[in-house]
């Protein structure tokens, strides 16, 4: 029996022969944020979020994932949904509320479930599916809004219907697509991971070829199925350390799949950011980063958070990193976090003094000891400094340090011939967002690279500064660095301006002086990366790639 008979079979069960459904409610976000609190006494309440844009982003229970048209989300009330939508106008994010249930057929008659049994049930439909065509999510959401907002009682039945007819086409497209043929891979993966599988082996287990197979690997998972090995491996190594700390380092290698100790160590300090040996002392240490910018100045210290955020919208290093380190995930939520670490019980709370009101500090200190970095009084080496302080770890933070500015200066002697005493002007484009870069979010350029910063820029915004295209031409700049999203309204702005007459009147274009900087890993949302851990992954990327010279 092939990949795609086995999956054919296990969707061809019983389970939706008796599910009912009920439409309660229809919303639609537009370029803002949407959290829904848990409901634990609602177990039969659902939600469907449907993507009719590229411009979300939803997250459910930890777990992040991008929202693009065609995709249909299936949560339970009962899961922690967050729901973002980044574009302001036009398309966006529609959410449909209903409730469902089912009945149990006994020898008498058939038999209603109650909330709790009816939601055992239905975990079967709770997942993340994409349509084909992707059109038809959209136009089944927009039919059934219409049905829902009119108010007539006889198309509130048709919406209802809608509501079946587009949950059954989830389920079928996704039943039948090829990637969903992924899911048979990745169940191999995880149980032969500690083995050496061979990627022709997983391609044909789904009847595909070995090219295509890796291709829509890493579209799916977002990382090679090489990646996705060892992050399997590397998470059994890390259980092990916690769960039976008397094994030897050679032993957990083996465990994990690695037949040599010495590379298991560098394999784990690479992705990790710390050694094992050193992990495994860290793992007994329980420090909460409130924020995601408190992550980047645990690491350096060689402090692994035993709370964190770990859900960025805008890229997914530290999800992809630290999930399974991270013991208690916090959120935007004060309640939330504040529930969540009362439980933890954490040896000290680190955050920022900005985003933590006078109230939630007041309970954050009857929890544990707390720490709040003056975000605007103080730059980011005098924050890792107060952390190291706090936390008893100066001496790492000043080794840190030495090797930064090491680093630092060997990039800026590489950057010289290129760069010499150009007025460089850094640029973002995000959707329909020309930024300028300011002179805190661009640090690691302007202070440790000592670029020259055009004169203007201590006018604007220090993080980023949106502006118009003939607005360019005041910065008076020599040279230009420029990153741009990798999304489909992001290039459309960018082409937008490189056909212009503002662009092509600027002094560093007409001299040929335009870098290009990689897209969302650089100024997607700096003040959120403000830390020693995401400079440094700056200076490496300058180092190691030289972008900042690829003149194009």
């Amino acid at each position: 029996m092939d990949g795609l008979e086995r999956l054919k079979e296990t969707m061809a069960d019983q389970r939706f022969e008796n599910l009912w459904l009920k439409l309660k409610h229809i919303e639609r976000v537009h370029g803002q944020d949407r959290s829904f609190p848990r409901y634990s006494g609602h177990e039969n309440h659902f939600l469907l979020i449907i993507a009719e844009g590229n411009y979300g982003q939803v997250m459910i229970d930890g777990s992040h994932y991008p929202l693009h048209l065609g995709i249909v989300c299936v949560c339970s009330t009962a899961q922690k949904i967050e729901v973002t939508s980044c574009n302001a106008t036009g398309t966006g994010i529609v959410i449909l509320s209903f409730e469902a249930g089912g009945m149990r057929s006994s020898k008498q008659a058939e038999e209603l479930m109650d909330g709790e049994q009816a939601y055992e049930e239905l975990q079967a439909i709770l997942g993340v599916y994409k349509l084909s065509p992707a059109a038809g999510a959209m136009e089944k959401s927009q039919k059934i809004d219409r049905y829902w907002r009119s108010g007539n009682a006889i198309d509130r039945l048709y919406g209802n219907a809608g509501l079946y007819e587009l949950l059954g086409l989830s389920l079928a497209g996704s039943a039948h697509s090829p990637t969903s043929m992924l899911e048979l891979a990745r169940a191999e993966l995880e149980k032969r991971y500690a083995e050496d599988i061979k990627i022709d082996d997983l391609a044909a287990l789904v009847g595909l070829s070995r090219f295509h197979f890796m291709r829509i690997f890493k579209e799916k998972y977002g990382k090679s199925v090489l990646e996705y090995v060892t992050e399997l491996r590397l998470g059994k190594a890390k259980r092990l350390m916690v769960d039976q700390p008397e094994l030897s380092l050679h032993d957990i290698a083996e465990q994990a799949g690695y037949h040599n100790a010495a590379y298991f160590s560098r394999i784990f300090k690479k992705q990790v950011g710390i050694t094992p040996n050193l992990y495994w002392r860290n793992r007994s240490r329980k420090v909460a980063a409130y924020s995601w910018a408190n992550i980047g100045q645990l690491l350096p210290l060689q402090i692994m958070p035993y709370a964190a955020p770990i859900d960025q919208y805008w890229n997914d290093y530290y999800r992809k990193r630290y999930q399974t380190d991270v013991v208690v995930p916090l959120s935007h939520d004060h309640d939330f976090n504040l529930a969540a670490l009362k439980e933890a019980r954490p040896e000290c709370i680190i955050g920022l003094d900005y985003l933590i009101p006078a109230e939630v500090r007041e309970k954050l200190e009857q929890i544990a000891p707390l720490l709040l970095i003056p975000w605007s009084v103080a730059d980011w080496r005098q924050h890792l400094r107060l952390v190291a302080d706090f936390t008893d770890k100066s001496k790492e933070a000043e080794n840190w340090l030495v090797n930064y500015d090491w680093k630092a200066e060997l990039v800026r002697r590489e950057l010289q011939a290129a760069v010499k005493k150009s007025v460089v002007l850094i640029l973002k484009i995000a959707g329909t967002r020309i930024s300028v870069v300011g002179r805190r979010a661009a640090t690691v350029l302007y202070d440790d690279l000592q670029l020259k910063t055009p004169y203007r820029l201590g006018m604007i915004d220090p993080w980023l500064q949106a502006v118009l295209p003939h607005q360019l031409e005041d910065f008076h700049a020599d040279h230009i660095m420029l990153s741009v999203n990798e999304d489909a309204a992001s290039e459309a702005t960018w082409r937008g301006l490189l056909a212009s007459g503002y662009w092509q009147s600027l002094r560093a274009v007409k001299h040929r002086m335009v870098s290009y900087l990689p897209g969302f890993s650089w100024f997607e949302f700096p003040a959120g990366e403000y830390s020693a851990l995401h400079h440094e992954r700056m200076l490496d990327e300058v180092r190691v790639t030289q972008l900042c010279v690829q003149n194009k």
